[in-house]
């Protein structure tokens, strides 16, 4: 069975076998995988770049919450995902106590294309301190951006009609952020803000490579995960412990 039937992937912890090799890795892509509804990884410290795609079944993607070094997200064509991530169910435990996770960081670049069912980024409003490119386009029910302090934002592209019906907490919420609007009826394939490094859809391994020389590793998961995690056979179900 290829990955078109996977329905859970889940990285549960550190193993001999695969624990260096995951905390080396750094892109990761999720596409065409109709079947899939549930991510869960932890241990993926070095993860800079993530991108999902056509996961018709997937419900939200809570799994970043436990990316800190996260700085590009790209997510498209998930029919089913009404909340990117569900921030009051996602914890931690530290100790005796549970702790909310620290997230979004290390967030630089936010695309999100296609997602009709889409109506929240979260349910809690988050800092995002790093964040400067957003791109939202055909997400027609995001009436909101809780996005907190966001002091490096340099453009929000999108259609004009979204950004005219988006509602706000306040007027200066508003008026903040019109000035990074620019209106685009066109989703381009890839969002080409002027970085200092190569975008990742012309180079993945370029996108990081003041950051990260050494470790430059990715994996398209889109078909045949036998040959990436030498796993001959399963039902549905990836789970590595």
């Amino acid at each position: 069975m290829g990955c078109s039937d996977l329905e859970d992937f889940c990285i549960m912890k550190k193993t001999k076998c695969h624990g260096d090799h995951l905390s080396r890795l750094e892109f990761l892509t999720f596409w065409d995988l109709p079947r899939l509804e549930k991510i869960s990884m932890d241990h993926l410290q070095n993860l800079r770049v993530l991108t999902v795609g056509r996961t018709y079944q997937l419900v939200d993607l809570s799994c970043i919450l436990n990316l800190p070094y996260l700085e590009h997200l790209n997510v498209s064509c998930c029919d089913k995902m009404k909340q990117l991530v569900d921030i009051q169910n996602a914890i931690v435990t530290e100790g005796t106590y549970e702790t909310p996770i620290q997230a979004f960081r290390q967030l630089r670049i936010l695309q999100l294309n296609s997602l009709q069912s889409l109506n929240s980024l979260c349910n809690s409003e988050l800092d995002f301190p790093s964040l400067e490119y957003i791109d939202v386009f055909a997400c027609p029910k995001i009436k909101k951006l809780p996005l907190g302090k966001i002091g490096k934002l340099k453009r929000i592209r999108g259609e004009q009609t979204w950004w005219d019906n988006l509602e706000w907490d306040d007027e200066s919420s508003s008026l903040s952020l019109l000035a990074s609007f620019k209106s685009s009826g066109i989703c381009s394939a890839s969002f080409r803000p002027e970085l200092d490094t190569t975008v990742i859809s012309s180079s993945p391994k370029a996108f990081f490579t003041k950051r990260q020389p050494i470790l430059n590793s990715s994996v398209r998961f889109t078909s045949y995960p036998q040959s990436i995690f030498e796993t001959e056979e399963f039902d549905g179900h990836m789970m590595m412990e």
